[in-house]
C-alpha cells in the first residue's frame, strides 16, 4: 500500500476511534449512507468503506465509492473503484497486474477511473497507472 494512503487510512482509523472505538455500527449505515449522499461527507465515506472491508464484504462499498467519484468527483473514489474491480476478479486480493485478468470491458472501466484518480492528484493512482503503462510496453516488446 502505498505511503498516503496508509497515512490517510491511519488518520481515519486514529479519528474512528475517538469515539466509538471506530466500528461503524450496523444501526449507522442508513445515516451514514445519507451523510454520502446528499454531502459527499469523505469522512463517512471512509468510515463506511472500513466498515464493509472489516467485515469482508469490500464489493459493498463499490456504490458509496461511485457516488463520490461522479457525483463528488472524489480522488480516492475513483481510486477505490479501480481497486475494486480489480480485487472483484482476483479473489479478494489487489494486485496492480491483476488488471490483465479483467474482461475488456471491465478493464476499460478500471483503467478510466484510475486515469481520473491519477489526474485529480491521486499518487496512489499516478503509481498504478505508471507501473501499468510500463507493464504495457514490456508486453508491446517482448511481442514485436
Amino acid at each position: 500500500m502505498k505511503i498516503k494512503s496508509v497515512l490517510f487510512y491511519i488518520l481515519v482509523i486514529c479519528s474512528l476511534t475517538s469515539c466509538n472505538d471506530g466500528v461503524l455500527k450496523d444501526s449507522e449505515i442508513k445515516e451514514t449512507r445519507e451523510v454520502i449522499f446528499n454531502s459527499g461527507d469523505k469522512y463517512s465515506y471512509a468510515k463506511i468503506c472500513i466498515y464493509f472491508d472489516e467485515k469482508g464484504d469490500y464489493e459493498s462499498s463499490l456504490p458509496y465509492s461511485i457516488v463520490m467519484a461522479y457525483k463528488y468527483n472524489d480522488k480516492d473514489a475513483y481510486y477505490n473503484i479501480y481497486r475494486t474491480m480489480i480485487r472483484i476478479n482476483n479473489s479478494g486480493e489487489f494486485d496492480y497486474k491483476a488488471i490483465t485478468k479483467l474482461d475488456k470491458t471491465s478493464k476499460a472501466y478500471a483503467l478510466e477511473n484510475l486515469t481520473k484518480s491519477a489526474n485529480l492528484g491521486c499518487i496512489s493512482a499516478k503509481m498504478d497507472l505508471e507501473k501499468y503503462h510500463s507493464e504495457e510496453d514490456k508486453i508491446g516488446k517482448k511481442t514485436k
